[in-house]
């Protein structure tokens, strides 16, 4: 029997189901927030999504490509027939609410067949937005893009199709800021609330997988060299008396392969590192950044977290989103190491951020609450006073 109340509106969310700690954040976030509404996901049958328990979340198994392997060419097939089963869970829903970070990124730049997908998606994307009578975005940013023709094509989707667009980074928020529906506000995250530890003499490293499939062939190139980089930092972290943990955030994206390159890499010079891996357990990692006094960030999500648990932090860019979020907070250029640049043998980027002063992101943390005022306002939630962030 089940004994959950009954809620007293309904809406289909869309985010990243993989068991990837930024998102999985994001949902949390929105859930608790929250709590009367009954949300529900769409899910591959093989996603990660068994440690998600909460009482207002559903998922709804589908088949949707699950054999496939991860490449461009199959994430693509994967999306369309995840838009088209949203497309028919929307029937039952009054609203959708699409979160999360990287959402609208042009796969394929260049070619006959790249325009004939780029157009699919944005048709997709279309038919699912304009779908349900109210259509929310928070926490994304745009692009990266490569043609006008997939830029106007979100315009006309943002215009007509959402009640409210919120993004993340001013970058993205300029491209569409002639629209009166689109907004901006920090990350979501920075408004993330951690568990009550005190700080250590301990740095926490993130570490991604640069020879993944789902990485590009110009960061690829640059793999050995950041995972040397990372190893030996871990080494220099050591012998300075911190005690090092190397963090994966996302499995499916072969996080934890690097992880443990990496960590074999440091334990082989006499070095002793923890490993971490994110498996479902969100208050386990925030634990471990809340006492850290440095925090090597090369997942976007171990920059902001860092950032808001007060930790001095490296961050190391794979994408312009990073640097983006850098640049509105006036951080261009500090503390920061920029992968081409990564020389293994350089250890100046760990004196520097050692050095420096933790960023004070407590203004930063009252203005992410913004991503929920649209979608505040339509489920009757009288939003927090400054000051009073929901995680």
């Amino acid at each position: 029997m089940d004994n959950r109340p009954i809620p007293s509106s309904r809406a289909l969310i869309e985010f990243y189901p993989e068991a990837n700690l930024g998102d999985d954040l994001f949902l949390r976030t929105v859930l608790t927030r929250y709590p009367d509404v009954l949300f529900r996901i769409v899910a591959d049958s093989n996603a990660h999504v068994g440690h998600l328990d909460y009482s207002n979340l559903e998922v709804v198994h589908v088949r949707c490509g699950s054999r496939l392997p991860p490449c461009k060419g199959t994430n693509f097939i994967k999306s369309r027939m995840r838009q088209r089963l949203l497309l028919h869970e929307l029937q039952h829903e009054d609203c959708l609410v699409v979160v999360g970070g990287s959402l609208f990124i042009q796969s394929f730049p260049s070619g006959a067949v790249s325009k004939i997908m780029n157009s699919i998606m944005v048709r997709d994307r279309h038919g699912v937005y304009k779908a349900c009578s109210d259509t929310f975005v928070l926490g994304a940013n745009f692009g990266p893009y490569y043609t006008s023709s997939f830029l106007e094509g979100f315009r006309e989707i943002f215009s007509a199709d959402c009640a409210d667009v919120c993004f993340r980074d001013r970058y993205s928020f300029e491209l569409f800021s002639d629209l009166g529906n689109v907004r901006i506000a920090p990350d979501i995250l920075f408004s993330t609330t951690f568990p009550g530890v005190d700080k250590q003499r301990h740095v926490f490293m993130s570490v991604i997988n640069l020879r993944s499939r789902q990485r590009s062939a110009s960061l690829a190139a640059h793999a050995a060299a950041y995972e040397s980089w990372m190893a030996r930092a871990a080494r220099w972290f050591a012998e300075e008396g911190y005690a090092v943990t190397v963090c994966s955030f996302c499995k499916a994206e072969g996080d934890e392969e690097a992880v443990e390159r990496v960590a074999d890499a440091a334990d082989g010079t006499g070095v002793c590192v923890s490993r971490l891996f994110y498996r479902g357990d969100v208050d386990e990692v925030l634990r471990e950044i809340a006492a850290s006094e440095v925090v090597v960030a090369t997942r976007f999500h171990a920059m902001v977290l860092g950032l808001a648990a007060g930790a001095k932090v490296l961050s190391i860019p794979y994408s312009g989103k990073m640097t983006n979020v850098l640049c509105d907070l006036g951080l261009s250029g500090h503390n920061v190491l920029e992968i081409p640049d990564i020389d293994p043998e350089d250890m100046g980027p760990c004196e520097e951020v050692v050095a420096s002063e933790p960023f004070d992101a407590s203004r930063v943390a009252r203005e992410a609450v913004g991503h929920f005022e649209a979608l505040d306002a339509y489920f009757g939630r009288k939003s927090p006073s400054k000051g009073g962030a929901v995680e």
